[in-house]
Parts: C-alpha cells; sequence; structure tokens
C-alpha cells in the first residue's frame, strides 16, 4: 500500500495535474457533497466487512485444516483495490471545479478517504504485532484488537461552512 500512499500524498499536495470535469451550480455543488459522503460512507462499509468480517473468517481455521491461502490471497487482493480506490476518490476532488465562493469548502473535503485508509493500515499493523509474536516463547497470549473508524477532517467545519453558504 506504500506506492498508493505515496501517490496521494503527492496528490493532496497538489503535486499530479487533474484537469477539471465539471463545474457546478451552487445547487448541483451541495448534491456532489452529498453525493461524496454517501460514497465515502459505503468505503467504510465495504473496509468494515472485509477488515472484520472477511479477513478475519479468512485467517481462521478449524483443527486439522489451516487457512485457504487462495482465500487469504484474494481477500488481500481485494483489500487492495479498496485501497487503490481511496485515490480515485480524491482524485475526483480535484476533477471538480467549485463554484464561486466555495473554494474553502471544497479544501475542506481533502483526505476525506484518510478514514479508510486507516482502517486497512490498523489491520497491517495489527497483522505485524501477530508476526512478531514468539507463540513458542509466549505461552499463553491473548491477542486482542479493535479497529476505530475515524470521522472525515474538518467535517463539522464542512457543515458549518455548507449552512454559511446556503449549500
Amino acid at each position: 500500500m506504500k506506492p498508493i500512499e505515496s501517490e496521494l500524498e503527492e496528490l493532496l499536495d497538489g503535486q499530479h495535474f487533474v484537469s477539471f470535469k465539471t463545474t457546478p451550480s451552487k445547487e448541483n455543488y451541495s448534491e456532489w457533497i452529498q453525493l461524496r459522503i454517501d460514497n465515502l460512507r459505503r468505503m467504510v462499509d465495504v473496509s468494515t466487512k472485509l477488515m472484520v468480517f472477511r479477513l478475519s473468517s479468512t485467517l481462521r481455521f478449524n483443527k486439522g485444516e489451516l487457512a485457504s491461502e487462495r482465500e487469504i490471497l484474494n481477500c488481500v487482493y481485494t483489500i487492495k483495490k479498496l485501497y487503490s480506490k481511496t485515490y480515485e476518490f480524491e482524485s475526483e476532488l480535484f476533477e471538480v471545479k467549485p463554484p464561486d465562493g466555495c473554494e474553502h469548502l471544497h479544501n475542506l473535503q481533502k483526505n476525506w478517504s484518510f478514514v479508510v485508509r486507516d482502517c486497512i493500515n490498523q489491520i497491517h499493523e495489527f497483522l505485524d504485532k501477530v508476526i512478531e509474536t514468539d507463540f513458542k516463547k509466549e505461552k499463553n497470549v491473548n491477542i486482542k484488537f479493535m479497529i476505530t473508524v475515524k470521522s472525515p477532517e474538518k467535517i463539522d467545519e464542512l457543515i458549518k461552512e455548507m449552512n454559511r453558504l446556503g449549500v
């Protein structure tokens, strides 16, 4: 996921050229922001299903039966595709030229996909800890893990700005 993260940092820092694809009116811009929020929610839902349910069930094994390498690989590939989608989500922000006066509102939406990438990175950190654990030395290892899903950065400020602008 490191190459994607580097690409995202460059994109968010203005180091990638992205052509404008649309210049919505204020009314359409408001609808576009709502659609963006809805899409982020869907990405969070997908990441939750992948991280909490699919990955954990893929890593489980029954007595005498190992976990399926193919299922693990397929799950990891699906997680990578989702991670790649966060770049597309962020890139879309740069494809929209905000209506006059909405530039600050537009900038408040940068890096919202961090909430999805952070969930995936939390899983990586957990798996690294599991891999580093010496189960032969530590007999009674109790592994617990919780994924914390955060709100997008500056969401409260975005709502205030939308209300102020009447968007």
